[in-house]
């Protein structure tokens, strides 16, 4: 009988820690090149304290963003983003009623509402709520004109 293993396989344990994939470099360019190029490459690059695929890496990229209007590739060589995304265009009431008539199937589109709302009609002889005893207030404090009741003031 053969046990199973008790211990958890760990992740991560020494080596490298992984990267982010976005920002690996998974293409290959190989060239072939005259020996005096490599010799001037090999200068300017110990010259500029990078390697030799730097070197060439940031070449070609100032190469590619220079044949462009605008710069299209960032210093690592990923594409830069250019155009943010847009907002959908704003609809007309055209639009919005065509839109209503295929979602209902050709019933009315609801009338626009503008400003807020009416407060319901009062009917006849409505008064309004009664303070609950011990609440009363002194009606020296309000006004009763023509305009409706005024809030108290303070007293100075």
């Amino acid at each position: 009988m053969v046990k199973k293993a008790t211990r958890k396989p760990r992740e991560n344990v020494g080596g490298r820690p992984r990267q982010d994939p976005a920002t690996l470099r998974t293409e290959r360019l190989v060239i072939r090149v005259h020996p005096d190029l490599m010799g001037e490459l090999t200068r300017l690059a110990g010259d500029n304290g990078i390697t030799r695929s730097l070197l060439v890496e940031r070449s070609m990229i100032a190469l590619v963003n220079q044949q462009a209007v605008e710069p299209i590739l960032d210093h690592g060589g990923r594409r830069l983003v250019t155009e943010a995304p847009t907002a959908p265009p704003l609809g007309t009431p055209d639009s919005f009623n065509q839109l209503w008539s295929k979602v209902i199937g050709g019933a009315p589109a609801p009338a626009p509402r503008r400003g807020m709302p009416r407060p319901p009609e009062r009917p006849p002889g409505w008064k309004p709520p009664q303070p609950p005893p011990g609440f009363e207030h002194d009606p020296s404090d309000f006004t009763d004109d023509a305009s409706g009741a005024e809030w108290p003031r303070k007293k100075r």
